[in-house]
Formats: C-alpha cells, sequence, structure tokens
C-alpha cells in the first residue's frame, strides 16, 4: 500500500535530507558502488511504501538507518556468489559505528559536491569518470584520447583543490 498523497512532500523532505547518511551507513558495508546504490533504492523503496507507519516527528534518520541495515543484511544473506570477506559480527560492530559518524560524513558528502562544482568542467569530467566507475586511469585516458600521465596530473592537481576546498569548508563549519 503506498503512503496518502499528501504525505509525499513530508517524505521527500525526510528522505531528501537523510538519504547521503544513509548511503554513507549502506557504502560502508557495501563495497561495490552500483550494489550499494542498489541497496539504497530498495531502503527508499521500502521507506516510501512503509512511510504511513512512520510516526510524524520521530527520528526520521534513525527509522532509515535500520531498514537500511536489513536491506544490507538481506543483501549479504543473498550473496551467493561473491565470497563474503568479514563475519556478521564484524558487520555488525561497522554498522553501528558508521551510524555514529553518518553526520560527519554526510556533511563531507555535501562539502565535496560543492568543491566538484568548483573544478573546470574538463578536469570534473576526468574525476567523475576515474572515480565515479570502476574504470582506470588508463581506461580513461583512452576514453578521452589523452594521454595517461596527463589523466594523472589532472588527478593529482583536482585531489589537491578538494582536499583544500574541503579544508576551507571544515574551516567555515568550525567558526559557526
Amino acid at each position: 500500500m503506498a503512503p496518502r498523497p499528501d504525505t509525499s512532500d513530508e517524505f521527500l523532505g525526510l528522505f531528501l535530507k537523510a538519504e547521503p547518511r544513509v548511503y554513507a551507513y549502506i557504502r560502508s558495508q557495501v563495497p561495490h558502488r552500483a550494489d550499494a546504490e542498489d541497496v539504497l533504492q530498495e531502503t527508499a523503496a521500502t521507506l516510501w511504501t512503509k512511510f504511513n507507519d512512520f510516526r510524524s516527528g520521530s527520528d526520521f534518520l534513525a527509522w532509515a538507518y535500520q531498514v537500511a541495515r536489513f536491506k544490507v543484511r538481506h543483501f549479504r544473506d543473498k550473496q551467493t556468489r561473491r565470497r563474503r570477506l568479514f563475519s556478521q559480527t564484524l558487520v555488525d560492530l561497522v554498522a553501528v559505528q558508521a551510524e555514529k559518524m553518518a553526520d560527519q560524513t554526510g556533511e563531507l558528502q555535501t562539502m565535496l559536491a560543492e568543491c566538484m562544482e568548483k573544478l573546470s568542467d574538463a578536469d570534473r569530467e576526468v574525476v567523475e569518470r576515474c572515480y565515479g566507475s570502476d574504470a582506470t586511469v588508463a581506461t580513461v585516458a583512452a576514453q578521452l584520447g589523452r594521454p595517461v600521465n596527463t589523466i594523472k596530473s589532472v588527478l593529482k592537481r583536482s585531489r589537491r583543490a578538494l582536499y583544500d576546498c574541503i579544508q576551507r569548508a571544515i574551516g567555515r563549519e568550525d567558526r559557526k
């Protein structure tokens, strides 16, 4: 059963605010980006379909973490093709720590997104191709028709620019 139509704005507002933290939480336990995005989508779908059960005014983020925890566990349980690297006990311990760190991680993701916008279009494209997929530097260089060393230089310069930008943003946050 889908939530009542008048709750869609409330859900959207709560979910968009929580999404970076929930994704960081999922990503801390699901190593492959595509898998983590799938788990996030399943989490979002469950949150939406069960939104009528959510008590307005209670902690949406805690509820979202709980749903995400079950979705991660379900993902790990159905993973038969890949060898498990960690025991469920260790994964549970990581989950507890990930929840504690999620606020900070979400803020850093927001800062990173803002800093990425400050890169030139060409540099941003190289960073997104190298880090936004499983592509290697050599693959990206071939795709863009540029030498590998040029791509490495762009990445080095971009990482430094992003680091400096995030440090400045953290400094502004600390002064608030």
